[in-house]
């Protein structure tokens, strides 16, 4: 009787299956009220050990040198979450791993990056019209109109549409469409709030009332 094995290699190995458990934790912490204090506490949860400070300092060489993987290892090494939580969020990112990214940098109490990477899960899931509330949000008004103008969200299209001519501007043809339908009801109010967000934007221009023929 013989028994004939052969060896078949993993799909992972040993440091990406640590960098998974890393993640699942950053994220448990990234999606509960402890974060800012676990990150202000200095230490490393995951060994219970206060930060080396030394190490620390020298591991923030191989952030500088865009080495993540070695940088998430250095802190981790060192005990500093907080920085580890950085590198991992540089890594993901690096990757196009929005949402890890973004849980990643929030437990490292980088709002602003964080909101930058859940805005792009969000965009490239499709989700636009939340991808375009976080860039609004960001001060990116250019990516988010664009992105509104994607989900036809038509309010949020007169909000942000800048003054240029007819045929590059897209809300004129939409609600000139809808006038031409009878749809009043939902041109209405879209008109009213282009209207007064030109009337700020060009107070020296004389307004006319439309004078299409409006049900009664």
């Amino acid at each position: 009787m013989a028994l004939i094995e052969s060896y078949i290699p993993h799909q992972s190995d040993a440091w990406k299956l640590a960098l998974d458990e890393l993640d699942r934790f950053l994220e448990g912490i990234a999606s509960s009220r402890m974060a800012p204090a676990v990150v202000a506490a200095g230490t490393n949860v995951l060994f219970a050990r206060p930060t080396d400070p030394y190490l620390a300092e020298h591991c923030r060489g191989w952030l500088e040198l865009s080495d993540y993987e070695a940088a998430v290892r250095c802190f981790r090494a060192a005990g500093d979450l907080a920085r580890t939580a950085l590198a991992l969020g540089h890594l993901h990112e690096a990757a196009g791993e929005w949402s890890r990214a973004a849980a990643a940098y929030r437990a490292a109490g980088k709002k602003q990056a964080s909101q930058r990477c859940r805005a792009r899960a969000h965009e490239e899931a499709g989700r636009h019209v939340r991808a375009a509330r976080l860039w609004e949000r960001l001060g990116e008004t250019g990516r988010a109109f664009g992105l509104y103008v994607r989900a036809e969200s038509w309010a949020d299209v007169a909000r942000l549409e800048e003054v240029k001519p007819e045929p590059h501007q897209n809300f004129l043809p939409k609600v000139r469409a809808m006038v031409e339908a009878r749809d009043w009801r939902t041109a209405g109010p879209l008109v009213q709030t282009r209207m007064d967000v030109l009337r700020g934007r060009l107070p020296e221009m004389p307004w006319f009332v439309f004078d299409e023929e409006q049900p009664r």
